[in-house]
């Protein structure tokens, strides 16, 4: 924990939390070593070497950062991306653990800073680590069979079954139950938020939880204890006393998803259904029926057009 500590260290006494740093040299230095290309991608016409992150130099200029000119949940969360990518699981509970002190320590002037009760800008960073940190877990050395390393992902696909539980193991197994630790009380944290941008560490949790599975440090869940985990039904229909409230329902949904799933299509569907359910019946045709074939190929298959 002492580089916890230090990393939470006050800029100064008058500004604890420095000042922010998005638009700054230092923040693109950051933002251009996080860089690399996809390699699964065709490569064209000119093929030139594809550009590869470098996870050492982020891990130093995030630190850097946050001990001399920010303490920003955006570059914490970047800090905690390098340590995973370069120490694998075991960086895990000390990366939940920054973001949590972070937010304990400083609840008012960590940057981004809340405005006019505005949580959504920094809910975003924390929902970006629910889902960014669940695939660098599932995509992490987990345990070693004849030895090879072997991920969450290649246990699932089911051609490797879990070795039993070792004492070569245990700093793993550790590691976990750790960071079910700091994500617990990372969560207990944002609960006291508006609950329209408190985010769900729930992924990130479930992936965990599934590690230590294949670990063979956890018993697998049972469906009685499934079942008390599961969200209660509704036993009668919802209702709304207007047209507007249904409406507006729906655009609460779409503004939640847009956060936690901001890779899904969805939630801009559900945004583009509010603003059709406002939009005169002769502009909402004239646009169903002159859109081009993309656009009357998507009408069909929601079943708009026949």
């Amino acid at each position: 924990m002492e580089q916890i500590d230090a990393l939470l260290i006050p800029i100064s006494p008058d500004s604890p939390c420095g000042e922010s740093i998005r638009y700054s040299p230092e923040f693109d230095r950051l933002v251009s070593a996080r860089q690399e290309d996809d390699e699964s991608l065709p490569a064209g016409v000119w093929q030139s070497a594809p550009r590869r992150a470098d996870w050492e130099e982020v891990a130093r200029l995030a630190s850097h950062l946050t001990t001399t000119r920010s303490k920003d949940l955006v570059v914490m969360a970047w800090l905690g991306d390098a340590w995973i990518r370069l120490h694998g699981v075991s960086a895990l509970p000390r990366a939940l653990a920054l973001l949590t002190l972070a937010l304990e320590h400083y609840p008012g002037e960590l940057h981004p800073q809340i405005r006019d009760g505005d949580y959504d800008y920094r809910a975003a960073p924390l929902s970006w680590v629910a889902q960014h940190y669940a695939m660098l877990v599932a995509n992490a050395p987990l345990f070693a069979v004849n030895g090879e390393s072997i991920t969450l992902g290649q246990w699932q696909q089911g051609h490797h079954p879990s070795p039993p539980f070792s004492e070569a193991s245990r700093p793993v197994a550790e590691a976990l139950e750790a960071s079910l630790h700091w994500l617990q009380r990372l969560n207990a944290v944002c609960q006291h938020w508006p609950e329209a941008s408190a985010p769900s560490f729930r992924v990130l949790e479930q992936k965990i939880k599934t590690c230590q599975q294949a670990l063979g440090s956890a018993p697998p869940e049972n469906t009685q204890t499934a079942a008390v985990n599961e969200p209660p039904t509704i036993s009668s229909p919802v209702t709304f006393a207007s047209r507007e409230e249904a409406y507006q329902m729906l655009r609460q949904v779409a503004s939640y998803l847009q956060r936690t799933e901001p890779h899904s299509p969805v939630p801009y569907l559900l945004e583009r259904a509010w603003a059709w359910g406002h939009t005169p019946l002769p502009e909402l045709l004239q646009e169903l029926i002159s859109g081009d074939e993309s656009a009357r190929r998507l009408w069909r298959q929601l079943g708009v057009l026949p």
